[in-house]
């Protein structure tokens, strides 16, 4: 048998002191299963805000690429190594005032090259990224649901006062 003394008590008690106890233990239950949904939904925050700054950090790659990559189209590989030292407000200012397009030599092609592939690469990185963190904020409305769905329930009981 694996009553416990105090329900094998309770068996003898008159049947509304028997109601209120069974419907006290099912509040309890309620609560805990509240706690662990809201504590479900904090970790999947985490790993959602961790999807997040991994594609903000890809995003600004992506965006350093593009702009390196015009750069070179722009100036040439030597000049645009020294133009992007200067930093990014300066570079600005070259790249607006050079109205000429830099005539590539094979090794400028090649970096181009590797840069679009790596552009490409981030890309498909990313896609997959929204994609997760898309999945990621389904499961963290389902989670949002159920511990509606418990407050429900707990505010049923507490209208019925039982």
């Amino acid at each position: 048998m694996n009553t416990t003394f105090f329900e094998f008590l309770m068996g003898y008690m008159p049947r509304g002191i028997r109601k209120r106890y069974h419907y006290w233990k099912k509040r309890r239950i309620i609560e805990m299963k509240m706690l662990d949904f809201e504590f479900l939904r904090l970790e999947t925050q985490d790993v959602r805000e961790g999807f997040r700054m991994d594609y903000d950090r890809m995003k600004e790659s992506r965006d350093a690429i593009d702009h390196y990559r015009a750069l070179i189209n722009k100036v040439g590989m030597e000049k645009a190594s020294e133009i992007g030292k200067l930093g990014p407000e300066k570079t600005q200012e070259i790249l607006a005032g050079t109205d000429m397009k830099h005539n590539l030599e094979q090794k400028d092609r090649d970096v181009i090259k590797n840069l679009e592939e790596k552009w490409q690469q981030y890309n498909t990185d990313m896609a997959q990224l929204e994609k997760q963190m898309t999945d990621i904020d389904g499961q963290i409305d389902g989670i949002n649901e159920k511990v509606k769905g418990f407050r429900y329930v707990i505010e049923l009981m507490e209208n019925h006062k039982l």
